[in-house]
């Protein structure tokens, strides 16, 4: 399986063209999502999770909740208590859903 380079992403006036080792984070928001990239730009985009996370599942992306898609190579940190995420250049933290908590801690064994 080939891993992407680029993704093409709809905003409401263009198609953008993204380095996919670039995204960070998507945070899905109904039916729009928040692109979070490396440099610390932040893009509305006008497709859904679900959409998106069809094509970067397969390069090195996890999905640790309904509405969060992470860029595995930007962990920072792990809280096991509060099941909770930090990436690099986010400063949000990013929850990791209660039925995935078991399945993640796995996928990070297996991933490092």
């Amino acid at each position: 399986m080939d891993l992407l380079k680029k993704i093409a992403l709809k905003s409401n006036k263009q198609t953008l063209f993204i380095e996919v080792n670039e995204i960070v984070l998507v945070k899905a928001m109904n039916i729009y999502c928040n692109i979070y990239l490396v440099n610390g730009e932040k893009i509305l985009i006008t497709e859904t999770l679900s959409i998106i996370e069809k094509h970067l599942l397969k390069n090195n992306f996890y999905k640790t909740h309904r509405s969060y898609l992470i860029n595995i190579n930007y962990i920072k940190s792990y809280n096991k208590l509060n099941q909770k995420l930090e990436l690099k250049t986010i400063n949000d933290l990013i929850p990791i859903s209660r039925d995935k908590k078991k399945d993640f801690e796995q996928f990070l064994t297996t991933c490092f």
